[in-house]
């Protein structure tokens, strides 16, 4: 199988032609027999795809509140992010994580910059490179700057510098 090859359009196609003749239930699908009309895609390839692109009942658009509320109550009390994603159903659990970390986690630091952060987050960066979960650990609190938040704002300073 190729690796970092995007999907063309006809793979999505014999994908879903494949899924809806293979599928067992909503998550006991073989992917490997799957994956044997897409010579070029492994089984795990075949699967991500799926779950993460092309599940007609998974949805990637704008937040709801009450995904929010749910994520955050959910997430509290302890459940796992797949337990969440069965429950809103339209999510994956990948998604709903990723919503977390980077948006509702009551941790995360929302005020602006300081010109502190930008010298700690130079100075790391040339040491460390893109180790952004690194480099989010030496960063002052109160609060955490999420990963994305950190590599975003380090790429948007280094474009206005040039």
């Amino acid at each position: 199988a190729t690796r970092h090859q995007h999907w063309t359009q006809q793979e999505d196609e014999q994908l879903k032609i494949e899924v809806k003749k293979f599928q067992r239930g909503s998550s006991n699908i073989d992917w490997k027999i799957i994956s044997y009309s897409l010579p070029s895609r492994s089984a795990i390839q075949c699967k991500c795809r799926w779950n993460k692109y092309l599940q007609p009942t998974k949805h990637y658009g704008k937040w709801e509140k009450y995904e929010d509320e749910c994520i955050l109550t959910m997430k509290r009390d302890g459940f796992m992010w797949a337990d969440i994603a069965n429950r809103l159903e339209r999510r994956t659990g990948d998604y709903i994580r990723d919503r977390y970390v980077n948006y509702l986690d009551p941790n995360i630091k929302k005020t602006n910059w300081t010109e502190e952060e930008d010298q700690l987050l130079f100075k790391h960066q040339r040491v460390l490179g893109n180790k952004w979960s690194e480099i989010q650990k030496i960063l002052p609190g109160p609060g955490i700057r999420p990963q994305n938040s950190i590599k975003n704002r380090y790429n948007n300073r280094v474009k206005a510098q040039n």
